[in-house]
């Protein structure tokens, strides 16, 4: 149970993780090429 446990705890982490960054990284682009232009 505990194994199980760790890996899903592991698992969303990564998604989550992911998720964040490519809407960090959508939005700090979109900032980024708005304030260069």
């Amino acid at each position: 149970e505990y194994h199980v446990t760790e890996q899903k705890d592991i698992q969303p982490s990564v998604i989550n993780a992911f998720e964040l960054i490519s809407m960090s990284k959508g939005l700090n682009l979109g900032n980024l090429f708005d304030e260069e232009q």
